[in-house]
Formats: C-alpha cells, structure tokens, sequence
C-alpha cells in the first residue's frame, strides 16, 4: 500500500493515523502471504477492536436511551455492531480498496464479502486506539456509525427474528437459542406446528406456524419480547 493510499483513507476517516503499520495491518487479511509482506493478519487486531466497539457503542446507549430497558438496550447494540451494519459502513468508506488479500483470492472479490469487512472495520478501530487514544476511536465510531445508531430503532423490526435473537443470545448469554417442537395438529397436508425456544435450558419464547420456519420465527419474536 503506498502512502497516497494512506492519504486518501486519512481523509475517509478524517484524521491522520500515527503508526501507519498498525494501520496495515489492521487492512492485511489472513489469506495474505504474511511471510512474504511481513506484516502480521488483522485477526488480533479484529478482537480487540470488536471489545472497543462492544464498549462504546454500549456507553453511548446507556447514556442516550436512559429511558429504555436493558433489553431494549441489547436489540438497538446487536443491531448497531452487526456484521450487516458494520460491512455497511465499510463500504461508506470505501474499506474494501485497501484491504490487503491474496492476490489468487481477487478475482472472487474477497474483499468486498460482509465478513471481511466487518472484520476489517473493526481492526481499523484497535489500530485507531492503540495508536491514537480512546478519544479519537470513540469519535471515529459514533461519526462513523452515526446513521446507523440513529436508525437503529427502526432498524430492530427489519431484522429477521431468529437473526436477532441469535445475536442477543451469544451477546448475553454466550450461547446460541435452540428450537424444540412442542407438537403438531392437522392433517399431513395442512399441519400446524408449535415450537418453543430455549436458552440454557430456559424457556423463552413459544411461537406456531404452519411450517416448522415460520413457527421458529414467531417463537423466536416472542422470546424478544420477554428479554429483558
């Protein structure tokens, strides 16, 4: 990466970066032959910065939704730092240029998948922090995200429930929710199956529908309903 590439991304994120190794590095995706560039991938770099984001956008919301519950808290974060939201705002600023990748693994546009962005979004903001501070990482989030956070709201019902309450479950509870049918009436050809839905065990949500899916789905919204 040249550093008028460096340059051009300075002016993305609207201020200049002190290490510019860590800014690489934080750009360098594992399939990246890192013997050969000597720059480590930017799977270290991704944790970090996923407990950074986790922090901030958790700080903003407590401070800015004092009203709301703290489940109603967990909807609006799952919704904010979701790989969805967050290979959104990759894309904004046009992350996927720099991103550094085999270069056998181009021709599939491997840097313009969610994951590799998300990703990449996120070990951008730890190369921000341990480089330039908390102060300038938490301003990059919020401006960063800022239409997100401020459609987060709306953005709650557009999710596809199980989604949603599988991100909630491993944000809380650091497990995935599983699905138990309960029982089933009608004939072969118009059944009606009723599902419940646990998490460690616990009953918390119990939806029916006529396909094993749609009784998932309004299991798994009726489990939104009663987090809190």
């Amino acid at each position: 990466m040249k550093h008028d590439d460096f340059c051009e991304l300075f002016q993305k994120i609207g201020f200049e970066i002190k290490d510019t190794n860590l800014l690489k590095q934080s750009l360098t995706h594992k399939s990246k032959n890192i013997k050969k560039t000597k720059i480590d991938s930017n799977e270290r770099l991704e944790f970090l910065g996923d407990s950074i984001l986790g922090f901030v956008i958790s700080q903003y919301l407590f401070e800015n939704f004092v009203f709301d519950s703290e489940g109603k808290l967990s909807k609006l974060k799952s919704v904010i730092v979701s790989e969805l939201s967050l290979a959104y705002t990759a894309r904004k600023l046009e992350l996927g240029k720099y991103i550094l990748v085999n270069e056998n693994e181009e021709s599939y546009n491997l840097s313009n998948r969610d994951s590799i962005l998300s990703d990449a979004f996120e070990a951008l903001i730890a190369a921000i922090y341990l480089s330039m501070g908390i102060n300038f990482t938490r301003k990059f989030i919020l401006d960063s995200l800022s239409e997100i956070i401020e459609n987060s709201p709306n953005l709650i019902a557009l999710r596809d429930s199980k989604t949603l309450l599988q991100e909630i479950s491993q944000e809380k509870y650091k497990v995935s929710p599983k699905y138990e049918i309960v029982s089933t009436e009608g004939m072969s050809h118009d059944m009606t199956f009723k599902v419940n839905v646990k998490i460690n065990e616990k009953v918390f949500g119990i939806g029916t529908g006529k396909s094993k899916k749609a009784a998932q789905q309004n299991a798994a919204k009726n489990a939104l309903e009663n987090i809190n």
